[in-house]
């Protein structure tokens, strides 16, 4: 392509893609709006000691958010580790300062194997409750999460419920002079997906991805033997998955027609423990990962998503991004290379996106104050798609799975 023609294709394309971001951010509020969590009744056929809550770690159980799950009330607690850290998890339940009836509520289970599907498995097996709770071992609940979320399942169509997520930042590190660039990225990332997650549940009642993090289920889903049997042998390409846990259930649930339900309430907002350090980076990279290969699969495994013309755009959407992105970089390049009106029209373009997303941050910094000195954080983060989708997609076959380390200190926190 000569210089001549390449210029005015270039602005071309830039104005397309302001359109298309125009039509995508209106289309969002619109859902945004539209958005209506389910109420919580007076009297709800399903009850908190209806449900069996699931733990799977291996030696990171955070005492903190164990007090969280008992003060919710439910049948039971199980816990799931591996041998050799069964006395330790032992011993944070023994330290947890629990009554004598939430005491009675924990079991500690061992799998003769690490991982997440397969302890998952374990603690499934045993369950009593209607009602799975499943969570990670470093997210706290508020003392009616479990009120708030169970309501959902009235509707016979909702085979599971996931809530908002936000950062557990702890009390000593919300200052300015202690919180990180990689913690203010981890927090608005959680920012951000709560407001997409509302978004397409409005929009479709679809969730292509309940977070492993934290997901509540009918319980006879999750104990159907062929559900166990795909969970557990789950592979890609030939090997044996074990990260990615979360996009399969989901995929599970999709392609058996129930619905993911979004209930967004103060009462179920849960908090998680966000990284502190550049580990965050690895975190992104195998979420990233997880999604690319989990909408390949949708698009290959679930018909459902044809039912929507929605969701259908945003799952090919989501897999066409590098191709997009790649466009849309190679256009601003050949725009402002070049000299005049179109190198003007480049710098206003650029001036319009900053002045849009400007409401953005500032809600989110009025939220989280302490975080204002590292703004380009954030603003990184909204942009790191661009680098991050490369390189997952040339290391797809990535299946690695890390686990995490928490100190002895932080496990028998009290705030």
């Amino acid at each position: 392509m000569d210089s001549v023609s390449t210029v005015p294709t270039a602005v071309l394309i830039l104005g397309l893609f302001w359109l298309w971001g125009r039509m995508e951010r209106a289309l969002d509020k619109l859902n945004l709006a539209r958005y209506q969590p389910v109420p919580i009744p007076s009297k709800c056929i399903y009850t908190p000691d209806q449900v069996s809550v699931i733990v799977c770690t291996v030696d990171t159980l955070l005492a903190r958010c164990l007090r969280s799950w008992l003060a919710n009330h439910p049948l039971e607690l199980l816990i799931v580790t591996i041998p050799e850290h069964e006395d330790h998890i032992l011993s944070v339940v023994a330290n947890a300062s629990l009554s004598a009836a939430d005491f009675a509520k924990v079991k500690v289970l061992t799998s003769t194997t690490k991982g997440k599907r397969v302890q998952l498995a374990v603690g499934i097996r045993h369950t009593k409750g209607t009602i799975i709770a499943s969570t990670d071992d470093h997210i706290s609940w508020g003392p009616d999460f479990l009120k708030g979320m169970l309501p959902c399942f009235e509707d016979e169509t909702v085979g599971a419920v996931g809530p908002t997520m936000t950062a557990a930042i702890r009390n000593d590190r919300q200052s300015s002079d202690i919180i990180t660039p990689w913690e203010v990225a981890a927090t608005r990332t959680a920012w951000n997906r709560n407001f997409q997650l509302k978004a397409s549940y409005a929009a479709a009642r679809w969730c292509w991805v309940l977070s492993g993090g934290m997901g509540v289920f009918r319980a006879f889903i999750l104990k159907d033997p062929m559900f166990t049997l795909s969970y557990t042998n789950d592979a890609w390409l030939g090997k044996k998955m074990e990260a990615g846990e979360d996009t399969f259930v989901s995929r599970w649930l999709q392609s058996h027609d129930w619905t993911i339900a979004i209930q967004a309430l103060p009462e179920t907002e849960v908090r998680r423990t966000v990284k502190a350090s550049p580990d965050f980076l690895k975190q992104m990279f195998r979420w990233e990962r997880s999604t690319i290969r989990t909408h390949i699969r949708t698009v290959l495994d679930v018909p459902q998503i044809y039912k929507s013309f929605f969701v259908a755009r945003k799952t090919f959407g989501r897999l066409l991004r590098p191709v997009l992105t790649t466009c849309h970089l190679l256009a601003w390049v050949f725009t402002f290379l070049s000299a005049g009106r179109t190198c003007v029209f480049a710098l206003l373009l650029v001036a319009w996106y900053i002045l849009e997303s400007y409401p953005s941050y500032r809600t989110f910094f009025a939220e989280y104050p302490y975080m204002r000195r590292y703004w380009w954080a954030a603003a990184g983060q909204d942009f790191f798609y661009v680098i991050q989708d490369y390189v997952c997609w040339m290391t797809l076959n990535d299946i690695r799975w890390e686990g995490r380390k928490v100190s002895a200190e932080e496990q028998h926190r009290r705030d």
